[in-house]
């Protein structure tokens, strides 16, 4: 896990999701000569916050159902919260690449990781 100080108090993430999305963001702006990437600029810790806060619950949205197919129009519909969204996906992800390689997304190397995410962008894996 990252060496940021404010990493050591998660609120919300498990320590293998936290493993996870440092690998992702890593992945997505890795730390070059030209500056930190994502996992160093604090973006694993971000996500965490926001998920323990309001946005992760949904609390200022109608969740009651019943939950029929919405429009494009009508933007992201779930029945699910962020952090539900966050802790399944991160769930299926790994237990993928468990039954793909034996390992979790983040004990991927770095080639690997990079790949699934390219197959997870273009819907190749279900």
């Amino acid at each position: 896990m990252s060496d940021d100080p404010t990493a050591t108090s998660y609120l919300y993430l498990l320590r293998p999701e936290v493993q996870f999305l440092e690998a992702a963001v890593e992945q997505l702006i890795p730390t070059d000569e030209l500056g930190p990437g994502a996992r160093d600029a604090g973006v694993v810790v971000y996500i965490d916050r926001q998920l323990a806060g309001m946005w992760g619950v949904h609390g200022r949205q109608y969740r009651q159902g019943p939950w029929l197919e919405g429009t494009p129009q009508q933007g992201y519909q779930s029945r699910f919260t962020p952090q539900e969204v966050y802790r399944i996906a991160i769930r299926e992800i790994d237990q993928h690449c468990r039954a793909t390689s034996g390992r979790t997304f983040a004990g991927l190397p770095a080639a690997e990781q990079r790949r699934l995410l390219e197959q997870l962008e273009k819907d190749e894996i279900a």
